[in-house]
């Protein structure tokens, strides 16, 4: 209807009349979808350019309280890989809910649910790779304000991802949340195998240990896992997060599992 009243998009067709859209007009559709949505007249709308598309929408997203409205802005600008929008968008949330907020309750929710949209086929690693990215550098951004002599307070936490983890925007968010209560931090990274473990203890002695067991862990069974650590660290309290633990009920001592990034932000905030 829109195509024919409004002449709105000019899809292509195959040989038997079927319309082809391509991901051009996919994303303005996204758009117009969005002001039609909000309740912009689609004769309005027809008649707008891409650039006051564009500043309509970035007016909507600054004042508009609407999450869902913020989600499908967050996925176009994510299959655009338009890192413009994107940090538009986080910083427009940040300002109004704060940062912590920001992580908790839009950010990291819609990464849980990625894996939607890798089974219709519009999502892949590049896009995860690149959101990743956008977040975890506005993380690094955030730790390096808090002042360094302020941490230390509570005690040593020392964050790291085993062989196979790669959502070290997690820990970022950990590590952030950490240095802010008073914590000493140390963000070993990624790939940090039982080997580098060993080696680091001969050096360090942590009083909590972060980690995340999210993807099929299948170097040895979890409660295993959980024990060595806990060996080579005898005197460290272990906080342990990911789908892996979710289903894990034994209790180890001085093992503390969290099934979720986001609740392990509130237990240092508690």
């Amino acid at each position: 209807m829109w195509e024919r009243r409004y002449d709105l998009i000019k899809p292509n067709r195959t040989k038997s009349n079927v319309r082809m859209y391509s991901q051009a007009d996919m994303e303005k559709l996204q758009d117009v979808v969005l002001l039609y949505d909000k309740g912009v007249k689609i004769s309005q709308i027809a008649g707008m350019c891409a650039a006051e598309r564009a500043s309509m929408l970035r007016e909507l997203g600054a004042s508009d309280d609407v999450l869902e409205l913020r989600k499908d802005c967050f996925t176009a600008s994510i299959l655009e890989f338009n890192e413009e929008k994107l940090t538009t968008l986080l910083d427009n949330y940040e300002k109004r809910h704060g940062f912590l907020k920001t992580l908790t309750h839009y950010v990291w929710p819609f990464l849980e649910n990625s894996p939607l949209l890798y089974v219709s086929g519009a999502f892949n690693l590049a896009h995860e790779n690149f959101v990743n990215q956008v977040v975890k550098r506005k993380i690094m951004a955030h730790i390096d304000q808090i002042p360094w002599c302020d941490c230390g307070e509570k005690g040593k936490v020392m964050i790291y991802l085993p062989p196979g983890e790669n959502k070290d925007h997690y820990t970022s968010g950990i590590e952030y949340i950490c240095r802010s209560q008073g914590y000493r931090t140390l963000n070993m990274g990624m790939n940090i195998g039982v080997d580098e473990l060993e080696a680091i203890s001969r050096r360090l002695c942590p009083d909590v240990i972060v980690t995340m067991l999210d993807t099929d862990f299948t170097r040895m069974a979890v409660g295993t896992y959980l024990r060595k650590v806990r060996d080579i660290f005898p005197q460290a309290k272990m906080v342990v997060c990911g789908h892996q633990v979710a289903s894990y009920d034994e209790d180890i001592p001085q093992i503390t599992l969290i099934p979720r990034p986001a609740d392990v932000i509130n237990h240092f905030s508690d």
